[in-house]
C-alpha cells in the first residue's frame, strides 16, 4: 500500500489545504509521528507462530475436527458459510478481566481452528459469488489469496519473522459485517499488523476556517488514519466495531526468546489502551496495594502463552501481575521508567542466570500506554501462595509439625536458601551469556513482606507439556520453598562503586543503624536485615506464631525518629553523645530462645549465628570497606552473605554427623553473647536525624547524577 498516497486521498476527503502537498505530508508525518515498533516484539506474533507450528499435530486435528461439523450444517443463501464462521467466532471469545475492565479476547488456537485454509476458500468463493466487484481475484490467483490469508502453519514460525498473513483481519470483518472488503485491505497491503497499527481518530472538516481546519489535520498526522481507504465511506458504527474487535482477535502471546545458547526474557509494548490482554480470573487473593506498586492476580489463557513455569501445576498457575503506581515518580514518566527499567534490568539478570532457585523468576514484562505520557509498567511473576508472615501466621502447620525435626530441617534448608540467593546477588557469577562487569549488587529491603512462599515449587529443570519446567515438587521441601522478592530499590554496580548507592527504600523494623544514622544501604545492611528474618524465623519454629507476635511487641525501642519494634536501639546518654547497641530485648530474647524446651542444636547454633555474628553495629568505614577485607566469624564484624551462607550449609548438613541435630534436646552449654562496646556518635539525636537527612539528599543527588 502506498501509505503516502493514501494520506493524500484523505486530505482530499476531509477538506484538506492545498499547502499540503504529499510530500509535504510525507515530511509531516516523519517529523511528528511516532517511530513505528516491531509488531513481532509488540503483541509476541513471532512467539505465537512458533507455538502453533510446534503443535501443529493438536491443532489439525481440531481443524479436521472442526471442518467435519460444518459439513454437516445446511447452508443457504440466508445462512452461508461467512454466518457459520462468525458464530463460530463470537463462541470462541473468552472474557479478559484485566483490572475489572471486562473485554473479551479470541485464543490463538481457536481463531487458527475457525479461520483455516478450507474456511477461508470457501468463505471467499461466497464473497465472489456474492458480488462482482473489480478488487476480486482473477481466478488464477484465487488459491494465491487463500495463501495471503491463511498461510500453511509451519510455515509460520520460519525464520526470524512472523508471515505475514490476513487472517485476523478476515476474521474481524467477518465479526462486524463486512467480509466483503478483505479484498480491499489484500489489494492496499493492509495485514494483520498494519491493521493494529492504526488509529482511527481522524479529524472532522473544520467550519471555522481553513488554518483551523490545517491544525487539525497536522494532529491526524501524528496517529495512523484508518488502515484501508474504503473505510471512509463505512458508516460509523462499523468502524467503531472494527476499531474494537481487532484486538479481539489479536490478544498478545506471552512467550520467551531462546536459542541454541541463551534465553531472553521477552518485554511487550502495547499498542493501544484497547488491546486485550489475554487474562482470566485467578484466585490468589483480592488486589494488594504497597507504597510504589500494585499487585493483582490472574491466570494467563493456556493457548496464549508458551512461558517457562516453575510449579507443579504449570500454564494453569496464577500469575501475579505487578504494576508500578509509585505517586511521586508519577509526577515525572521519565522517574516511573527509569525505575522499571533498573528492577527489570536487576531481574533479567537473576532470572536468566543459573542460580539460586531462592530469588524469584520474572516471567515478562509488558508495558500499557496511557494519556499523556502515563505508561503503565507490568512485571509478571508466578503468583506465590504468600509471603513468609502467611507461614508465620499459620498456627495449624506449626502445632501439627512443630518442635518435629521435618519442620526444622526444613527451615535449616531454606535458612541456607536464602543467604545463597542474597550472596548470589551480592556477587553475581560471570558467565558466557552474561559478562556484564557490574557484578556486585545488593537487595536494599529484605523483610518478611518481601519473602515469597511457593508451595508447589519445581526445583528440577526437566519440562513437561504443561508447561513446567519439571514433572512433580521435589520431595527435599515438604513445605515449599522460600524466595527473595522485590527488587525495586536493588541495584548492581562495578567493584568500585557498589558501596555508593544511597539509601531509596527501608523496612522500619529491620532497618539496620547504619542506614538511620547515614542514610546508606551498603551490602552488609542487607545481611543485618537477614539476620533480622532468620531470628524471627527461629522465633516462630520454637514458639509458633504467638511467640513471634510476642518477640515483635517486646523488642519496641527508640529510634532516631519513633518507639517502634527494632533490633537496634539509640540512646542519648549525654549531651552530645548518642549510643547505638542492639536491642537488649533481642539478647535477652535470643537467651530465652537458647534455653527454651522446643529448641534444637540446630536452632541454638543459628541464633549464636544471628546475634553474635550479622546484628553487629559497625560505623560506616568498617562497612564501606567489607568487600575489600575478609571477614570472619572471629573478627567481632559483621559477616559477609557468602559467610553466613557457608555457616547455614553447614547447619542444614550437619545431622549427618550428628543425630538429633535437628529435635528438641536440653543445652548443653551456655548461650554466650560477644558483648560489644556501642557505637558513640557525636550528637545528640536532633542533630544526627538533620544530619542523616542531609546526608540523604546529598547522596541521592550524587547517585541520580550518576545514572544519569
Amino acid at each position: 500500500m502506498d501509505e503516502w498516497a493514501l494520506y493524500g486521498f484523505l486530505v482530499n476527503e476531509f477538506g484538506g489545504s492545498e499547502k499540503f502537498s504529499i510530500k509535504q505530508e510525507k515530511d509531516l508525518y516523519k517529523i511528528r509521528a511516532p517511530e513505528p515498533l516491531d509488531a513481532d516484539v509488540i503483541a509476541g506474533s513471532w512467539y505465537e507462530a512458533r507455538y502453533l507450528a510446534e503443535n501443529i499435530s493438536e491443532l489439525e486435528g481440531k481443524i479436521s475436527q472442526h471442518q467435519q461439523e460444518i459439513t454437516r450444517i445446511p447452508l443457504s443463501d440466508s445462512f452461508s458459510i461467512i454466518d457459520v464462521i462468525r458464530e463460530h467466532l463470537e463462541e470462541a471469545k473468552v472474557d479478559s478481566v484485566y483490572q475489572d475492565q471486562v473485554k473479551t479476547f479470541i485464543p490463538c488456537k481457536k481463531l487458527y481452528t475457525i479461520m483455516n485454509e478450507e474456511s477461508v476458500r470457501q468463505a471467499l468463493h461466497k464473497l465472489k459469488e456474492a458480488t462482482g466487484r473489480d478488487l476480486h481475484p482473477p481466478d488464477g490467483e484465487f488459491e494465491k489469496w487463500v495463501a495471503q490469508i491463511s498461510p500453511p502453519i509451519l510455515k509460520l514460525g520460519e525464520g526470524n519473522k512472523a508471515v505475514t498473513q490476513f487472517r485476523r483481519t478476515f476474521a474481524a470483518l467477518i465479526l462486524v459485517g463486512k467480509a466483503d472488503s478483505i479484498f480491499d485491505f489484500i489489494n492496499q497491503e493492509v495485514n494483520d499488523e498494519e491493521m493494529c497499527l492504526a488509529n482511527f481518530d481522524l479529524p472532522a472538516p473544520s467550519e471555522e476556517s481553513e488554518e483551523r481546519a490545517n491544525q487539525e489535520l497536522q494532529c491526524a498526522y501524528d496517529r495512523f488514519p484508518v488502515p484501508c481507504r474504503n473505510m471512509v465511506s463505512w458508516p460509523k458504527k462499523y468502524i467503531r466495531a472494527f476499531r474494537s474487535v481487532r484486538w479481539e482477535v489479536s490478544p498478545p502471546f506471552f512467550s520467551t526468546e531462546t536459542s541454541d545458547k541463551s534465553s531472553k526474557l521477552v518485554h511487550y509494548e502495547l499498542r493501544s489502551p484497547d488491546e486485550v490482554l489475554p487474562f482470566t480470573k485467578g484466585n490468589r487473593g483480592p488486589v494488594k496495594e504497597g507504597g510504589s506498586s500494585q499487585l493483582e492476580f490472574y491466570c494467563v489463557h493456556e493457548s496464549q502463552q508458551d512461558l517457562p513455569r516453575y510449579t507443579t501445576k504449570g500454564k494453569a498457575h496464577p500469575v501475579a501481575v505487578k504494576r508500578l503506581e509509585d505517586k511521586r515518580a508519577g509526577q515525572n514518566p521519565w522517574k516511573q521508567s527509569d525505575k522499571f527499567e533498573n528492577e527489570r534490568y536487576v531481574l533479567d539478570r537473576l532470572t536468566l542466570a543459573e542460580g539460586s532457585p531462592h530469588i524469584v523468576k520474572l516471567l515478562a514484562t509488558f508495558k500499557t500506554p496511557g494519556m499523556n505520557c502515563t505508561d503503565k509498567y507490568h512485571f509478571m511473576f508466578e503468583a506465590a501462595d504468600g509471603t513468609i508472615e502467611k507461614l508465620w501466621n499459620d498456627e495449624d502447620l506449626w502445632r501439627e509439625h512443630s518442635p518435629g525435626a521435618v519442620l526444622s530441617r526444613w527451615v535449616a534448608r531454606q535458612c541456607h536458601g536464602l543467604a545463597e540467593g542474597l550472596a548470589h546477588v551480592h556477587q553475581f557469577p560471570k558467565s558466557a551469556v552474561d559478562d556484564n562487569p557490574k557484578t556486585r549488587g545488593m537487595h536494599g529491603d529484605i523483610k518478611p513482606g518481601n519473602i515469597l512462599w511457593y508451595k508447589d515449587w519445581i526445583l528440577d529443570n526437566q519440562p513437561n507439556p504443561s508447561g513446567a519446567i519439571g514433572g512433580s515438587s521435589s520431595e527435599e521441601e515438604p513445605f515449599g520453598i522460600l524466595q527473595i522478592a522485590d527488587f525495586g530499590v536493588s541495584s548492581f554496580h562495578s567493584t568500585m562503586t557498589v558501596d555508593q548507592a544511597p539509601l531509596i527504600g527501608f523496612s522500619m523494623d529491620y532497618t539496620p543503624p547504619e542506614t538511620e544514622i547515614w542514610s546508606r544501604h551498603l551490602p552488609p545492611s542487607d545481611v543485618w536485615q537477614l539476620g533480622c528474618l532468620l531470628l524471627d524465623f527461629a522465633t516462630w519454629l520454637v514458639t509458633g506464631p504467638r511467640g513471634y507476635d510476642k518477640f515483635k511487641k517486646a523488642r519496641s525501642s527508640q529510634g532516631l525518629r519513633m518507639v517502634r519494634p527494632r533490633f537496634s536501639t539509640f540512646e542519648q546518654v549525654k549531651k552530645n553523645l548518642t549510643h547505638v547497641t542492639v536491642n537488649p530485648e533481642v539478647w535477652k530474647h535470643a537467651n530465652n530462645l537458647h534455653k527454651h524446651n522446643n529448641t534444637s542444636p540446630f536452632v541454638r547454633d543459628l541464633v549464636d549465628l544471628v546475634v553474635n555474628h550479622m546484628l553487629v553495629v559497625e560505623d560506616l568505614e568498617s562497612l564501606e570497606t567489607a568487600h575489600d577485607t575478609k571477614r570472619t566469624k572471629g573478627s567481632g564484624r559483621r559477616i559477609s552473605s557468602r559467610e553466613a551462607k557457608g555457616e547455614l550449609k553447614k547447619m542444614f548438613e550437619a545431622e549427618n554427623d550428628n543425630a538429633g541435630y535437628y529435635s528438641p534436646s536440653s543445652p548443653t552449654r551456655r548461650f554466650n553473647v560477644e558483648k560489644r562496646d556501642p557505637l558513640k556518635i557525636s550528637g545528640t539525636k536532633s542533630e544526627i536525624i538533620n544530619f542523616s537527612d542531609k546526608r540523604h539528599w546529598e547522596e541521592m543527588a550524587k547517585w541520580e547524577a550518576s545514572e544519569a
